[in-house]
Parts: C-alpha cells; structure tokens; sequence
C-alpha cells in the first residue's frame, strides 16, 4: 500500500487546539495496519520535522504533535500525555495522516523519547490485554453489590476506586480524582467488573438540538424574502475539491520528503 502526500489546505480533522503555520501544508495518510504507530513516530523523529501525527478509527481520534522531530504533546479525548500515548500505542487497526506544519499551544511530553516510549509501549501491551472488558476510560461504573459487601470481600487496596463510584462519573474522571495512571484504573475496573462487582454502562448520548424551521422555496416566499433564494444557493454549494496525491514507493521515502518539501 503506497503512502500519499497531499498538498492544499488544512484537513477538518485537525483539533482545533491547532493553528497554520503556512498557507499550504504537506499531509501523508496511511494505514497502521501497513505502517505500525511505533515505526511512524521513529520515522518523524529520525526525519525532523513539524507537524502532527492524527490517528483516526472506529474509536476516538488521537494526535501526537512533533516540534523538529520532537514529540512534545499527545492527545485522545480527555486524555493527555502519557495516558494518551499509551492508548493510541494500543490501537492496531486505524488510518493516519501526518500534516505537516501544525503545532500546538499544550504540551504534555517532556524527556528524551527512550524515556518515554517504552513505558508507554509497556502500558499499550496492558491496554490490549483487557480491551474486551473495558474498551474506553469514558465508561460509567455502577455498583452491583451493597457497599457493606464490598468493605468485607474486595481488595482494600481498590476501595478507593469504589469509593468514588457514584453512577455518574467515568473512569477516566475517577483516574483524574485519584490521580491514578489510566492503565491501573482499567485494569482495576476490568477485574471488578468480571468478579460481577460493577457493571460499565455507556454514557448516554445527548439528544441533538432541534431543527430550524424549513424556509419556502416557492415563488411567493422568494418574492417576501428575496435575500433567501441567495443564502441557499450558498449553503448547497459544493464544497472545494481536494487537490490531486501523489504516491510515493514507502512511508520512509513519503516521510524523508516532507522534510524538504516544508523546508
């Protein structure tokens, strides 16, 4: 599978935490399942550049911000830093593009990436140990068993977690209250949830706003609102097509390019 750059303007799928550093940006996209996270964030360190590294799937987007080669700041959801890297670390079937140029006001990294990186390759292997029973921190314990239960059958050393279940908040929320590495409240809330202790719900989805009132269309209604036949025509308009990829033989000879097409 060829590797493809981009050249146009900046994606929708960049956070909006980022901002354009040029008018035209260098955008490479793939699939982890041909080129794996570990080997990319190599290749972007090795190559020196700027930009950011998106990861999108069937589950929550992730991006991992480089400064000359640096990586400086990872994000996923409401999780940052090492949280993050290690989540995104775990994810082995998700596209990418690596944008070029974009940076961000947050950093969460800081140290050499030898640091870094394996402790985080040792939390991902965790993490896709118990991803059948808790695929996200953004899931809602709820107790299934008395609290006088729990005081004389489970571990002290989980009390706390329980402690903080209310019905309401996510794991992820109760990792931050405790301030408790992601990894150890999932794995936690796994075993719990697999003893029949708590149960993990979803967190329901808010309905969506109502719509606008149609406007008519007719010729009575655009002869009492001649601005609207205007405003529509604008609002179907399709948008601007995406200029033309190139291909590329491998993501080392996409990636090693980018450096001196942004330079």
């Amino acid at each position: 599978m060829d590797a493809r750059i981009t050249v146009g303007c900046l994606p929708r799928l960049v956070p909006r935490c980022a901002i354009i550093a040029r008018e035209h940006i260098v955008k490479l996209e793939g699939s982890l399942a041909t080129f794996p996270l570990r080997e990319l964030i190599d290749m972007v360190i090795f190559s020196s550049v700027t930009g950011v590294l998106n990861i999108y799937g069937s589950g929550t987007a992730g991006h991992l911000f480089f400064r000359d080669g640096t990586l400086y700041h990872a994000e996923r959801g409401s999780a940052r830093g090492m949280d993050a890297l290690a989540e995104l670390l775990a994810v082995d079937e998700a596209l990418f593009s690596f944008v070029t140029d974009i940076v961000s006001a947050e950093e969460s990294l800081w140290g050499a990436p030898d640091y870094y990186l394996p402790s985080a390759e040792r939390a991902a292997t965790r993490w896709r140990e118990i991803r059948a029973y808790v695929p996200d921190l953004e899931r809602v314990p709820r107790l299934l068993v008395a609290r006088e239960w729990i005081e004389r059958h489970v571990n002290p050393a989980h009390h706390p977690l329980l402690a903080a279940v209310d019905g309401r908040v996510t794991l992820r929320d109760i990792a931050a209250r405790l301030s408790w590495a992601a990894i150890d409240v999932a794995e936690i809330a796994a075993q719990l949830s697999l003893d029949g202790v708590i149960e993990l719900v979803t967190v329901p989805a808010e309905p969506p706003a109502p719509a606008p009132p149609a406007q008519g269309t007719g010729l009575f209604d655009r002869l009492l609102n001649p601005h609207s036949s205007a405003q529509t025509s604008s609002q179907t308009d399709p948008p601007p097509a995406e200029p033309p990829a190139r291909s590329y033989r491998s993501v080392e000879d996409a990636v090693l390019r980018l450096l001196r097409e942004s330079g």
